[in-house]
């Protein structure tokens, strides 16, 4: 499960990245900066869209995930403390 979830994050990434202008420099007061040019229609885009979707639920699940089982977690470590420094 963990694999798949780390290949699909990894095929948004670059996918979400092939939505995104190439990036070009430009000198600002001395200073370089990056930028990116986004598509005019990008919000148009059904395929971003469904992207961004998708990669709000993820964000969702792992927030759910989070809340869930870092107090159990956090306890797991505080048991495992105390047994270590136990007099």
């Amino acid at each position: 499960m963990i694999l798949y979830s780390e290949s699909n994050y990894t095929e948004q990434r670059k996918k979400l990245n092939s939505f995104l202008g190439t990036p070009y420099t430009e000198s600002v007061e001395g200073k370089i900066e990056v930028y990116k040019k986004f598509p005019e229609d990008l919000f148009q885009n059904i395929e971003f869209l469904e992207l961004v979707y998708d990669l709000n639920n993820r964000a969702k699940r792992t927030e759910y995930h989070l809340k869930r089982y870092l107090p159990v977690m956090e306890k797991v470590s505080q048991d495992i403390k105390n047994e270590l420094f136990k007099k």
